[in-house]
Order: C-alpha cells, then sequence, then structure tokens
C-alpha cells in the first residue's frame, strides 16, 4: 500500500507539473514566430512531441532491463537536463517592458475560442478513448495472446506514430495551409479512421484504419493549435494556451473511463462512439465558417 501510494502521488504531482510544459511551449511559439508561419511552427511543435511518444517506450523498455527504477531515474536526469537549458540558455520570448502590466484573461465562454476549444475537446476525447483499449482491440479481435498482442500492437503504433511525424514535422510545413484547411482534411480522415477499426478484422486493415487515425491527428492537431492562437492577440497567447491545455486535459480524464465502460459493452463501442463524436465535431466544424480564420493582429 505505501508503495502504491508514493506511485499515485508521483503521477499526481507529475500531471501537476508537466501539464504546464505544453501551453507554455505553445505561448512561446506563439511569442517567437509570425503568425503567417504559426501553423506549421505548431505542427514541428507537435512533430516534436511525437517523436518522443515514439522513441520514449522503446527507451523505457530498453532501459527496463537494467532494473525497474532504471527508467523513471532517467526521465527524472532527462527532466532536470530540461529545465537547467531552459533557466540558463533559453531566452525570454518577450522584452519585459513589451509585457502587460496585468495579464489578460480569457474564459472559456469567450465567442472568440470557445467553438475551438469545443473541438479539440472533441478530438481528444475521441483519441484518447481509443488508445485506451486499442490493444484489448487487437488482442480480442485477432485472437492473439498476450505477447503476440504486444508485438502486434507495437508495431501497429509505430506507424501511426511515423506517419503523423511525417505529416506534421514534413507535409504541413511544406503544404502551409491555413488551420481551417487543416482540419477540413483531418476531421474526416480521423472520422474514416474510427470507422475503419469498427469494420476491421484483420492486422493489415486495423493498422490502416489506425494509420488513418495517425493521419487525421496529425492535421487537425496543429489546425487546432494554430486556430486558437489565431483568434487572440499577442498578449493573450498564454491564457489561450492554457484553456486549450485544460481542454485537452479534460479530454484525458473522460477518454480512459468511457472508452474502457464501452468497451466492457462491446468491443466496437468505442470506436463507434469516437465516430460519432468525430461526426459531430465535423458539422460544427462546418456550421462555424469563421473557425479557424480569425486572425487579429493586436
Amino acid at each position: 500500500l505505501p508503495v502504491c501510494g508514493l506511485m499515485l502521488a508521483s503521477r499526481l504531482l507529475g500531471g501537476a507539473f508537466s501539464s504546464a510544459t505544453l501551453p507554455t511551449a505553445q505561448a512561446y511559439l506563439a511569442d517567437i514566430t509570425s503568425r503567417e508561419k504559426r501553423t506549421q511552427n505548431f505542427a514541428l511543435l507537435g512533430a516534436a512531441f511525437g517523436l518522443g511518444v515514439i522513441f520514449g517506450p522503446a527507451i523505457g523498455g530498453a532501459l527496463s532491463g537494467l532494473g525497474l527504477l532504471v527508467p523513471v531515474i532517467f526521465s527524472a536526469s532527462l527532466a532536470l537536463l530540461n529545465a537547467l537549458f531552459v533557466y540558463f540558455v533559453l531566452p525570454e520570448s518577450r522584452k519585459t517592458e513589451a509585457r502587460p502590466a496585468t495579464p489578460p484573461k480569457l474564459f472559456w465562454t469567450d465567442p472568440r475560442i470557445w467553438p475551438i476549444l469545443l473541438l479539440g475537446l472533441i478530438v481528444n476525447l475521441s483519441s484518447v478513448a481509443m488508445e485506451q483499449t486499442v490493444a484489448f482491440y487487437y488482442q480480442d479481435r485477432l485472437a492473439l495472446s498476450p505477447e503476440r498482442t504486444a508485438q502486434m500492437v507495437g508495431i501497429a503504433l509505430v506507424a501511426f506514430g511515423l506517419v503523423a511525424v511525417f505529416i506534421q514535422g514534413f507535409v504541413v510545413r511544406l503544404l502551409k495551409w491555413s488551420p481551417r484547411r487543416l482540419l477540413a482534411v483531418g476531421l474526416p480522415l480521423a472520422l474514416l479512421g474510427y470507422l475503419g477499426l469498427v469494420g476491421a478484422k484483420s492486422f493489415p486493415l486495423l493498422t490502416a484504419a489506425l494509420v488513418l487515425l495517425g493521419a487525421g491527428g496529425a492535421f487537425a492537431g496543429p489546425g487546432v493549435s494554430a486556430a486558437q492562437s489565431l483568434a487572440v492577440s499577442d498578449d493573450e497567447q498564454g491564457s489561450v494556451a492554457g484553456l486549450s491545455s485544460s481542454a485537452q486535459a479534460l479530454g484525458r480524464m473522460l477518454g480512459p473511463v468511457i472508452g474502457t465502460s464501452l468497451y466492457g459493452l462491446h468491443p466496437e463501442y468505442p470506436y463507434i462512439f469516437s465516430a460519432l463524436l468525430m461526426a459531430i465535431g465535423l458539422l460544427f466544424f462546418l456550421n462555424y465558417p469563421r473557425l479557424g480564420r480569425q486572425s487579429p493582429s493586436t
């Protein structure tokens, strides 16, 4: 019980402090890039996080062979080095005199951003519900042993991640699309991916559906991030990034509960649920023609 309590406490502290990483990075990036290049740079930021998701489990698995605490110590050391780099090397994004005396506060009900925040919540919730159940789905759908499940799902998730990183790191930067156009491509791709999971009954088809999901998320993610950044003034970048992080955290909190509960009723239900969410998000997007186009300059 004490060990379990310490693990829960460490996860709680880690989540509390690491939750500031992404919104801070987004606000910093918004400060140092022009509005014209913000979408492409947000995509590059997403690709960097994606690389971490791909290589992190592989490194952790390799280090666990040296001892179960070795990956934990390694991660803590990386976090310390990162903090030292930020404190001593990374320059301030804005000069002190350029900051407002009282930072502006944004609220969920702000008409400029609530549609984007809601869309971000929908995208995140549907994705997390899938992620929490997809290994069970492979095992049950293909009648795999636990060992074989780990191998097959590992291959599928690497393909999922590589496609997402390639699109965010290269394709989005090359195409230079607006946030709205990224969403117009990403949301339907994700919807097709969820529907593909429902109908797939073989490893190639299941993995192809995951790759579609990876592509859809790779387009939609930067679209949401850039749309919310361009919807507000330069002084409000930190506030909107914080609200966006809260919306994503809500999705990460509800996704596992909803996904696993639905899976207990029927293995296909989490993906039907995610497909319905994505369809609602797509209809919502189509009914808000200004979403992804707002771009105040001050």
